[in-house]
């Protein structure tokens, strides 16, 4: 197992007290096109107010989550 799913159940266990594991993980993978979202825009606004040599640096960041947004949409759709 990859140290990022044994991250992501170790999260997650925590709040079977409220809703069964089944759940939790539905819903982590419903709000994965809302986090890439997020990211996107959360980007977008940080690169705005940088200089110029720090824009570059963060040049790819931008289009990286909206591609993520995309990969985990359609994953949502296919399903």
């Amino acid at each position: 197992m990859s140290a990022l799913k044994d991250l992501q159940e170790e999260y997650l266990a925590q709040w079977t007290a409220y809703e069964p594991m089944s759940c939790l993980l539905e819903a982590w993978t419903l709000t994965k096109p809302l986090c890439a979202l997020h990211h996107a825009v959360s980007y977008q606004h940080i690169v705005a107010c940088l200089e110029p040599r720090a824009k570059q640096e963060l040049s790819k960041a931008l289009p990286h989550f909206l591609r993520e947004l995309l990969k985990c949409t359609i994953e949502l759709v296919e399903k």
